[in-house]
């Protein structure tokens, strides 16, 4: 057979049985240099994504712990950090503290959240801003809305006693309410009360504990 008709050969054109040869080559060194090496290094890859999976969930309860010591603070440094998340927690801490020395029980009325909230750092709020919180705590477990008497005259020479809708404690049924006595400035007792009970008489519920 000429060379020509050999040339016609479509399996004997330049260059293809080196690409088979380079080909061969590279599979074969994957399979006995690449395959074995990640073989190997697989299960270290495992302990050590399982190790760095160990150290944020450690840090991720490191973070749960401060934010919970955070919370259990009561006050805030500069009105600036005031927030309604927190006044609603300081709220919460200010009748858990009033309730310890009060039988188990205590309630507020908005005008008493807003001078104790402004005791602890958070600065003069809007009657809105108050009520909202009045609101949001009666809503969590252990608190509820009610109806008690209050002295609500703007001067001290004279008394005008009303029914004004209160916020309430019932320490018992409140989750947690151990630590209570963790505080950033102020003082745990409101106006006109020394050891931090309510001065009031609560007369009827809006809603149970």
């Amino acid at each position: 057979m000429s060379d020509a008709a050999q040339s016609s050969d479509p399996n004997d054109i330049d260059g293809v049985d080196d690409l088979g040869v380079r080909l061969n080559m590279l599979e074969t060194k994957i399979d006995k240099v690449y395959r074995p090496v990640i073989k190997e290094t697989i299960p270290e890859l495992q302990d050590e994504l399982t190790h760095k999976d160990e150290r944020i969930s450690e840090l991720e309860d490191e973070v749960a712990q401060l934010n919970e010591r955070l919370e259990g603070l009561l006050g805030v440094e500069s009105e600036d950090a005031s927030t309604h998340d927190k006044r609603v927690q300081d709220t919460k801490q200010i009748l858990q503290r009033r309730a310890s020395a009060n039988d188990g029980a205590a309630s507020l009325y908005w005008r008493e959240i807003a001078d104790s909230l402004a005791e602890h750092g958070h600065g003069e709020l809007h009657d809105t801003q108050v009520k909202r919180v009045m609101s949001d705590v009666a809503d969590a477990t252990g608190y509820d809305s009610a109806t008690g008497k209050r002295d609500v005259a703007s001067t001290d020479d004279r008394s005008d006693i009303r029914e004004v809708s209160v916020v309430r404690c019932n320490l018992e049924r409140v989750p947690g309410s151990g630590a209570v006595n963790n505080v950033v400035g102020g003082t745990t007792g409101g106006e006109g009360s020394e050891d931090g009970t309510i001065r009031g008489e609560v007369v009827g519920s809006q809603g149970g504990i």
